[in-house]
């Protein structure tokens, strides 16, 4: 058998909290009166571009929250600084002994360490 020379980490659901899922989404939008059901069915087109790094962070919740397509244009009492620091905010360490264990495999000195991230740019 061969030996393991490099170990690659994902990021979102191992090390940090799953990137923007439901349960995120749900806590962020609710908290600022957004209607989650409409910004739910937005989400999958307009994430799909966001996630390939086409829209940044702001185009992509224009289209899904501040100046949707398919939908008039809301009176909302928040911007996208306030939002995007709501979203920021769900990001945290969600599974502090992945890190643990990375932080011991590196000070090893034995392995050659990646990530694999497939966040928007």
């Amino acid at each position: 058998m061969n030996e393991i020379k490099t170990i690659c980490w994902d990021i979102g659901g191992v090390i940090l909290s799953n990137g923007w899922d439901t349960g995120q989404r749900a806590r962020a939008l609710g908290a600022l009166g957004v209607d989650l059901p409409a910004y739910e069915k937005r989400h999958p087109s307009e994430n799909f571009v966001w996630e390939r790094g086409r829209i940044s962070a702001e185009e992509f919740f224009n289209r899904t929250v501040f100046k949707p397509r398919d939908a008039p244009p809301q009176k909302l009492d928040f911007t996208f600084d306030d939002l995007w620091s709501k979203v920021c905010g769900e990001s945290s360490f969600a599974y502090p002994e992945s890190f643990d264990i990375l932080v011991a495999l590196k000070s090893t000195g034995q392995f050659k360490l990646a990530t694999l991230n497939n966040e928007s740019a």
